[in-house]
C-alpha cells in the first residue's frame, strides 16, 4: 500500500509579474505539497513523528518569503514570479529538500485563488473529498473517449 499525504500551507507575499516592481501586489498563495513515504512504514513506525519533518523543511523554506516581494528575491531576480514560475522554482526546490526526509514530493500546487490551480507534478494524484462525483466524472471521460474512438 502506497502512504501519501497532501501537507497544505499558505505563503503571505508580493510578486509582480513583467518584472514591473511598481505594480507589485500581494496573494496569500496557498501550496499543497503531495508526498509519498519513500519506503512503506511498518506497523511499530510512527507515521506522523515522520510527516512532522516534511513540516518542518517547509516552513523553514517558506519562512524566508514570508511577507517579502518573491521579485526582489533569489531565486526569482531576473526570472520571473508568475504562479507558474513560483510554483516550478518551490517544486524542484522542496524536492530536494526532502531528499533528506523519508518522503518524496510527487505534486505541487499553487495557486492565488481557489478558481485558478497551478500544478507541477511527477504523478496526478486527485483529491478523493468526494469520490462519487470523482467516479461520475472518470465515466463521463471514458464515455467521451469511447465516442471519439468509433
Amino acid at each position: 500500500m502506497k502512504e501519501y499525504y497532501i501537507c497544505k500551507y499558505n505563503l503571505n507575499a508580493m510578486h509582480s509579474v513583467n518584472h514591473d516592481i511598481e505594480k507589485s501586489h500581494g496573494h496569500t498563495f496557498h501550496i499543497e505539497l503531495y508526498v509519498e513515504r519513500k519506503e512503506p512504514g511498518n506497523k511499530d513506525y510512527v507515521v506522523s513523528d515522520d510527516i512532522n519533518t516534511v513540516d518542518v523543511v517547509v516552513n523553514a523554506y517558506l519562512k524566508q518569503y514570508e511577507g517579502n516581494n518573491l521579485s526582489t528575491m533569489k531565486p526569482f531576480v531576473g526570472m520571473g514570479t508568475t504562479i507558474e514560475e513560483i510554483g516550478e522554482c518551490f517544486f524542484e526546490t522542496i524536492g530536494e529538500l526532502l531528499q533528506e526526509t523519508p518522503f518524496e514530493l510527487f505534486q505541487l500546487n499553487i495557486s492565488e485563488n481557489p478558481l485558478f490551480v497551478y500544478q507541477v507534478t511527477k504523478k496526478i494524484y486527485l483529491p478523493i473529498i468526494n469520490m462519487e462525483n470523482t467516479i461520475s466524472n472518470y465515466e463521463v471521460i471514458r464515455r467521451q473517449q469511447d465516442l471519439l474512438r468509433s
